[in-house]
């Protein structure tokens, strides 16, 4: 065999056991979402819903793990990236999409991992939910309406 080719057998063995080692440690660690509030909220592009979401090793809270959270459906986070506190919660505070003729309200899902479990290749532990979205209460527009440009 040629130093080539056991060149790369050991990048392969390195590589698959660095893999194997994150998928383990992937297991030990468990990602859930403890509450949304509220539920259901208003698709009106303002009112905050806060996600909290927790991590644990082996039913044990997690401290200081770097949770990263993104809306597969829309909307935005006030920050996508948060630290988990001394019982291993993490507050995500998010905004929903405005809803709009075009764009109604529907069922966003929020996908959210845990960025600090995974040591050599991204494999890391995670968790999804479902924000429930409602038409928001009609308003009355401010401003101009049609009679008062034509009338």
């Amino acid at each position: 065999m040629s130093l080539k080719w056991k060149v790369i057998l050991v990048l392969v063995v390195v590589v698959a056991l660095a893999a194997g080692y994150d998928y383990y440690r992937k297991t030990t660690f468990d990602v859930s979402v403890l509450s949304i509030s509220p539920d259901p909220a208003p698709a009106d592009g303002k009112s905050p819903v806060t996600i909290t979401a927790q991590v644990t090793r082996h039913g044990e809270p997690v401290e200081g793990h770097n949770l990263y959270a993104v809306s597969l459906d829309g909307g935005n986070f006030e920050a996508y990236r948060v630290l988990t506190d001394a019982d291993g919660q993490a507050q995500f505070t998010y905004f929903p999409y405005q809803a709009t003729a075009y764009s109604p309200a529907q069922d966003v899902d929020i996908y959210i991992r845990d960025e600090s479990n995974s040591v050599f290749i991204e494999i890391y532990a995670d968790t999804s939910c479902v924000v429930h979205l409602e038409e928001p209460e009609e308003q009355e527009a401010p401003g101009l309406t049609m009679e008062d440009i034509f009338a």
